[in-house]
């Protein structure tokens, strides 16, 4: 029997089980009770809980659930064959590890005190997951009652999810509660700066870069791809406004000279119109995204979506922290951008940049509240892309260092890389442009600060990486700023007031968001329609070089196992073109020939006019709208045995270097472990469409080699993300496999998984992403 993680604590079989120090002879104090079964409880299993009076509720982890039980005998559930122990969901399991310590220090309090000496009790923000969502309202009402606060104290974050700041010494009771699952502390959210300071000399012509500065034959010019008529949210510390003359209220032009016709409007969390950038933070997010700029120092500046706009919503203050000190509201904040204003012509925005982290502390949520904020917004809205710093904790001793928003699995997590800039090492925390003498960054090199993986469950965080040192970009005008980790700049360093040197993740999640908008752009241009969320995701990281391989390293495994994923660097650093090569349906080489195919399909794809489709739909009677939800739900995986798989046959030519490149990525429910199951197979055919027993898998768990080479074991992926890279394949027919191996009817309402994936075949040239050092 397999241990699982509830809440932070390691549960055992054992403590489960009769002798255990949590197991209970019956339910007679609880409707929750946990079972663990022999493996995935299927469909036909769950109908004979059903029978015994047990629901199930949700999916933890290592085939463990939590199910509604009103009976008070658990023999019957025990003596099922597919369970290996059924237990009350112990109260020991309600309150998180990371607020023992509050605990501990509220034990010395004297009974009934109020205070400890002059400071007031301790309170703490938490997040309070509920089991049932129809017991929400009754949670809260109780919550409110036991902890003495004001109803309009508690947020309601999600289905059963809520957010409170609570007296710690209310947590016991709160706790005990039969309907509350858990309680955790909710880590403090910052802006994601690197804290290095930059020490910067006179420097030459450069751009933001580092991305993939080249473009393959898409049928479009090179300057085309930049994200126009995309809309890009940046949730920060909003935006600068301009020198004095752009403060004029009768002018029309109060934006920062930078982002003049970029900016499709902006707001405030906080019940005001106002988001004047008093930090400097937002300014240089929004400009790795659309500046385009003629600086005095490098000529024109460009973000990887020049052509996009950006729209911007301020939640954080001068110190680049959160401005409301209670409970803040993320689900509403980032749904503000779902709701149609009137006056709006135009779609709403589809891709939020999140250049946040939160504060590393032991231990960490393995799945944070916020988190699951991000994967139920994207669950319930697919086409909405949220890209997350990773964090700056790479020189931290603690781990996992991934926290925070950044552990969303439906979500793009950001790491970064050295910039392909010359730099002198002052110090190893200390670095400054140096473009005479200074060594040339690589691209292909980690940054030291930059947040490794993977996360505590083991899921592979950061997804992708992109250049996030010594990062030239916007700079607000606003005095004294906030953003106090970079270096004040000599007016004889840099000539442009507009713009400055920052480092971090913070930079290189908004240089990516840029890049979807660009792949957004050309998948509408190419397609005729939007791409799901998943689609964006599964092409950036079917472009994503490997790092290790670009360097010249040998592969990690023997045989090669096909993936290149790393707790460093995720899947790779962001490469556009290749990103691109499988919207090509046939490459060609500089004499005309055809060398490579490629392809995608989205089982949830949106009408171009999206805007206009939800009208339409809007305007649809229930009995419509259900129809058109069945006819797109028709092209998802359900448990049916005709509907729970789908195959492409790919012909391979002999040639040289022939690579095949297949990407998965699906929309999971929330919830902390991968809930339904999907996998990955390219498998060879042989020369007479024979099934052969060579094959790869998505990447599995460990990159364990020993499956290769076998049908027999399937990878319990911990991702909704899957790669295969089979290099050197040979010629002949091959077979693409997407299985729906589970899915978890009580967290999927409609009962089928949708996904999207994306493949290409490349013969004869040594991809140019793939050659040694910094070229």
């Amino acid at each position: 029997m397999a241990t699982a993680r509830i809440n932070g604590h390691t549960v055992t079989p054992h403590s489960q089980c009769q002798g255990g120090h949590q197991f209970k002879e019956d339910a007679s104090q609880s409707n929750y009770i946990l079972v663990q079964a022999s493996d995935r409880i299927k469909p036909e299993e769950s109908d004979r809980l059903r029978n015994l009076g047990a629901e199930i509720l949700q999916y933890i982890d290592n085939d463990t659930y939590v199910c509604h039980y009103k009976p008070t005998s658990l023999q019957d559930i025990r003596a099922l064959p597919f369970i290996k122990y059924a237990n009350v969901y112990h109260e020991d399991l309600v309150v998180h590890p990371n607020l023992e310590q509050h605990l501990e220090e509220n034990l010395n309090l004297p009974s009934g005190s109020e205070t400890l000496g002059e400071t007031p009790l301790e309170t703490v923000v938490c997040y309070i997951r509920v089991h049932h969502s129809d017991c929400l309202n009754r949670a809260a009402e109780d919550i409110s009652r036991l902890a003495s606060i004001d109803a309009d104290g508690i947020v309601i974050e999600g289905a059963s999810l809520l957010k409170a700041r609570l007296p710690v010494d209310r947590l016991k009771a709160i706790a005990a509660l039969d309907e509350v699952a858990s309680v955790e502390a909710d880590g403090e959210a910052r802006v994601a700066l690197c804290e290095a300071p930059l020490v910067l000399s006179k420097p030459e012509n450069m751009h933001i870069q580092g991305i993939g500065a080249t473009c393959v034959d898409l049928g479009v010019q090179a300057e085309d791809l930049d994200g126009r008529d995309q809309i890009v949210a940046v949730v920060d510390s909003g935006l600068d406004q301009g020198e004095q003359k752009y403060m004029d209220p009768n002018s029309q032009d109060k934006v920062h000279e930078v982002f003049k016709d970029k900016v499709e409007g902006w707001s405030s969390a906080f019940g005001t119109d106002q988001a004047v950038d008093e930090n400097g933070h937002g300014t240089a997010v929004a400009g790795c995204i659309v500046t385009t700029y003629k600086s005095l120092d490098f000529g024109v500046i460009s973000g990887t979506a020049k052509g996009a706009r950006v729209i911007v919503k301020k939640v954080f203050n001068a110190s680049g922290i959160l401005e409301n000190s209670g409970a803040f509201p993320w689900r509403d904040t980032l749904s503000s951008f779902l709701k149609d204003d009137p006056k709006r012509d135009k779609p709403l925005p589809r891709i939020t940049n999140l250049s946040i982290q939160d504060e590393v502390s032991a231990p960490v949520s393995d799945y944070p509240g916020k988190a699951e904020v991000l994967d139920r917004l994207v669950f319930e809205n697919p086409d909405w892309v949220f890209v997350i710093a990773a964090g700056n904790h790479g020189l931290s001793s603690k781990d996992p260092q991934i926290t925070g928003l950044a552990v969303a699995k439906n979500a793009i997590c950001v790491g970064a890389t050295e910039n392909p800039l010359p730099m002198t090492f002052t110090s190893m925390r200390s670095r400054r442009y140096e473009p005479k003498n200074g060594r040339k960054g690589n691209q292909n090199k980690i940054a030291l600060f930059s947040s490794r993986g993977p996360t505590s469950l083991g899921r592979i965080k950061p997804d992708v990486v992109a250049p996030g040192q010594i990062i030239y970009t916007t700079k607000s005008t606003t005095p004294n700023l906030g953003m106090i980790s970079v270096t004040p700049v000599d007016p004889k360093d840099l000539k442009d007031p507009h713009f400055w040197f920052v480092e971090g993740t913070s930079f290189a999640a908004p240089l990516v968001a840029g890049c979807c908008a660009v792949l957004r752009q050309i998948y509408c241009a190419r397609l005729g329609c939007y791409p799901s969320a998943a689609m964006v995701k599964a092409l950036l990281i079917h472009g994503a070089v490997d790092t290790q391989l670009a360097q010249g390293f040998k592969p990690r495994t023997i045989p090669e196992w096909p993936t290149a994923t790393s707790k460093d660097q995720g899947f790779g650093r962001v490469n556009i073109p290749s990103s691109l090569l499988p919207l090509i349906d046939q490459k060609k080489d500089e004499n005309g020939e055809p060398v490579g195919n490629g392809g995608v399909f989205d089982s949830f794809s949106f009408p171009a006019d999206a805007f206009a489709a939800k009208q339409e739909y809007d305007a649809m009677s229930p009995d419509e709208q259900k129809q058109l939800k069945d006819a797109r739900n028709d092209f998802g995986l359900s448990m049916n045995p005709d509907s729970n798989n789908w195959t492409l046959e790919l012909q391979v030519k002999d040639a040289k270097n022939t690579k095949i490149t297949v990407t998965m990525v699906y929309t999971d429910p929330p919830g902390q472990g991968v809930v339904n199951i999907l996998n990955l197979e390219l498998r060879f055919r042989g020369k007479d469409a024979v099934e052969t027993r060579d094959f790869r898998l998505g990447n599995p768990d460990a990159g364990d080699p020993s499956v290769v080479n076998t049908s027999t074991r399937r990878p319990r992926s911990r991702n909704n993300v899957q790669k295969v890279v089979w290099r050197n394949a040979p010629p002949g027919p091959y077979r693409v496999q997407i299985k729906l191996d589970h899915l978890e009817e009580a967290q999927t309402p409609d009962k089928v998984q949708h996904f999207a994936v994306c493949w290409d075949v490349t013969y004869e040239q040594q991809p140019q992403e793939e050659k040694k050092g910094n070229e």
